[in-house]
């Protein structure tokens, strides 16, 4: 390659990992629609979802934020669910489980309180 050219080698290879990588993130989110849709949840495609159906969709899907959303969502009973202290425990020990320190606190204090467990 001429010497002039050496740059444009290291971009391109630079430009396909990018490629690479925005490939898999667009797959991993049809991966993820399509579970939903499989499970009977394609109400995560709808406008004007109740903001528990969302969560708890996302939840089962594996996001540690959602999962602490239901937590509190259950003990507290807001967002058209009636309170449940055990499920919200199940909840954010989901989200803890994964790393989510906001979770782990929730568990702690729960365990501590004697919440739902």
């Amino acid at each position: 390659m001429p010497a002039g050219f050496a740059g444009v080698d290291r971009f391109h290879t630079h430009a396909q990992g990018s490629g690479r990588r925005a490939r898999g993130a667009r797959e991993e989110r049809r991966l993820r629609r399509g579970i939903a849709v499989l499970l009977g949840l394609s109400s995560l495609l709808c406008v004007g979802c109740r903001e528990i159906d969302v969560a708890r969709i996302k939840g089962y899907l594996g996001s540690s934020d959602a999962q602490l959303r239901l937590g509190y969502l259950y003990g507290t009973g807001e967002g058209g669910v009636e309170r449940d202290d055990s499920a919200s425990t199940r909840w954010y020990r989901r989200a803890a489980e994964q790393g989510h320190s906001g979770a782990q606190i929730a568990v702690g204090n729960r365990y501590l309180q004697g919440v739902g467990v």
